[in-house]
């Protein structure tokens, strides 16, 4: 027997989606406003949960008390994750894969829903290409499972072409800046870069992994006009998922330089204890190698293999990646080598965001600032975080300055 999706089942009784969401959350429903003048301090793009376990996507203020308030919110079918600002200020939400939904929030106007074709499912993320033009989205292909990139017009949402991404479960994407005057000379600049997470999935189990044993993670390089196939790199460990990305820019000061690409990993091994000890980070660079070569993390403790979000502090020199441990509950630094430098505590850690002296985590508890600086790169340090409670919901695995 199929099972049918979501939005088929709610068909099939001749409903729509949105019938079964609250008045304020149907198709159409202006991005709703809880405050009318935008105060000072930190402003978040973000999806949460609220304690009755809503869902909900659109805009947070810290003010200077320490207080987290919902400046516009939107209620969501199911749970949102990867965010992307355009250059209008307006905000794309992805639905969590497999989802089928795509948003795009504009304070004080309709909200624009794009529903996925049926034999497509959104994989998570979304891109702004560099024009602000045109969005990328991941995306699978249902009847073979092959992981494919949608290239959508920015103002309609509609789809113009897809690329193959050479890979099962893609997620996260990210382009390799052409602005720095040493990253722009990299012969990969201005390209994206797809991180497969390689676990093959069905839509009839949602969720529900599928033949690990044949996991085939990788980060490929597609170009973003053509979606030509420009490299493709593996670790040796195959149960390792390839999930999260970003970038950390050379140090100006030393020409010889090239940046470095992140990645958050989620291990998928059989044995906890592999599992368990799993590294929650890996590099991608082409400082030993011209062709680029991806390495894992060292020196870091047992973390509970799952890396939520991966972001990077600072610049240089001082630079460092970031990881949210959700499972392990800390927020683990590396240096740009991947030697791992230690970690703040945090219940279920999850998304980050940087700005020039902090870096910003969601958690179970509230919001954490965490202040970076020269002493982050200190091997074998705790930095203390300041916790700001939020006792109406919880931030979901990725939020952005707005």
């Amino acid at each position: 027997m199929q099972t049918l999706t979501r939005r088929a089942a709610l068909q099939s009784l001749g409903l729509s989606a949105l019938t079964l969401l609250p008045l304020g959350s149907a198709l159409g429903a202006t991005v709703s406003h809880t405050t009318r003048k935008r105060p000072s301090g930190q402003r978040f793009a973000a999806c949460w949960d609220n304690s009755q376990s809503q869902h909900f996507a659109g805009w947070l203020q810290l003010d200077a008390s320490g207080q987290l308030t919902t400046l516009h919110q939107l209620e969501l079918p199911t749970r949102g994750h990867g965010l992307a600002l355009l250059p209008d200020g307006s905000l794309l939400v992805a639905a969590r894969r497999p989802g089928d939904w795509l948003i795009r929030l504009t304070p004080g106007q309709p909200a624009q829903w794009l529903w996925q074709a049926s034999d497509r499912v959104f994989s998570g993320h979304v891109l702004v290409s560099a024009d602000g033009l045109r969005i990328y989205t991941t995306e699978i292909d249902t009847n073979n499972g092959q992981g494919l990139l949608g290239v959508r017009d920015a103002r309609t949402l509609q789809l113009q072409t897809e690329y193959k991404t050479f890979g099962l479960d893609p997620h996260a994407l990210l382009g390799l800046p052409a602005t720095h005057s040493i990253a722009k000379t990299h012969p990969l600049a201005g390209m994206l870069f797809v991180a497969n997470g390689g676990i093959d999935t069905s839509i009839e189990t949602g969720r529900v992994k599928r033949q690990l044993q044949q996991m085939d993670p990788s980060i490929c390089c597609l170009h973003p006009d053509t979606g030509e196939w420009l490299g493709q790199w593996r670790l040796p460990d195959p149960r390792l998922s390839l999930r999260h990305l970003a970038w950390a820019q050379p140090d100006p000061s030393q020409a010889s330089n090239t940046p470095t690409l992140g990645i958050a990993l989620q291990a998928e091994h059989d044995d906890p204890a592999l599992k368990a000890a799993a590294p929650l980070l890996a590099r991608l660079s082409w400082a030993d190698q011209a062709e680029g070569a991806l390495s894992l993390a060292t020196g870091q403790p047992a973390l509970a293999g799952y890396g939520g979000d991966v972001t990077v502090a600072g610049r240089g020199q001082h630079a460092q990646f970031l990881v949210s441990a959700t499972r392990g509950q800390v927020v683990a630094r590396y240096a740009l080598d991947g030697q791992y430098l230690g970690s703040t505590p945090l219940a279920e850690a999850g998304a980050l965001a940087v700005d020039a002296s902090s870096v910003w985590v969601g958690g179970r508890a509230g919001v954490m600032q965490v202040a970076t600086g020269a002493e982050v790169n200190q091997a074998n340090t705790t930095l203390p975080g300041q916790l700001h409670a939020w006792a109406s919901g919880r931030v979901d695995n990725h939020w952005l300055h707005a």
